[in-house]
């Protein structure tokens, strides 16, 4: 799965009305890198995003994505972290290297997420999403997100 550029179509008649959905189109436009094996997660999150018109995000996958990471530059950056495999973690680790500043949403499950709650700060993780994804969680931390990059 070599880079993968998605842009989000939104249809209206599909999709309920919210607030945070709203103001969209004020801000500027998102771009997001998400490296996630899992197919489940991955499209629950793209789904997730056809919410809003303005946000591209380009798929991948360890550190083929990670290299995408090194040759431009993303709003924020989602990675999927499953305990079974390290590999999240060390992409996490491997980015923190040439990036700190790009804010990273990790997705984990909630045993791992409170395991990772005490290293938030020192790797720079913007928020820690728990699988299966809350909807209102996700609109939350992408919410939260678009303030932060309004702000800056």
């Amino acid at each position: 799965m070599e880079g993968v550029r998605h842009s989000v179509p939104v249809v209206d008649e599909a999709l309920p009305k919210r607030e945070d959905a709203t103001t969209h189109s004020k801000e500027a436009p998102l771009d997001i890198l998400l490296l996630e094996k899992d197919p489940l997660v991955r499209d629950q999150c793209l789904i997730g995003y056809q919410s809003f018109p303005d946000i591209s995000v380009e798929l991948s996958q360890g550190f083929q994505g990670l290299n995408l990471a090194r040759q431009r530059n993303f709003d924020f950056i989602v990675i999927g972290c499953n305990p079974k495999d390290q590999e999240g973690l060390e992409l996490l680790e491997a980015l923190r290297e040439f990036d700190k500043q790009t804010p990273v949403i990790l997705v984990t499950t909630p045993k791992l997420a409170k395991k990772m709650q005490p290293q938030r700060s020192r790797l720079g993780l913007l928020s820690i999403l728990q699988v299966p994804i809350d909807p209102k969680e996700f609109f939350r931390v992408l919410s939260r997100m678009r303030r932060k990059l309004a702000s800056a």
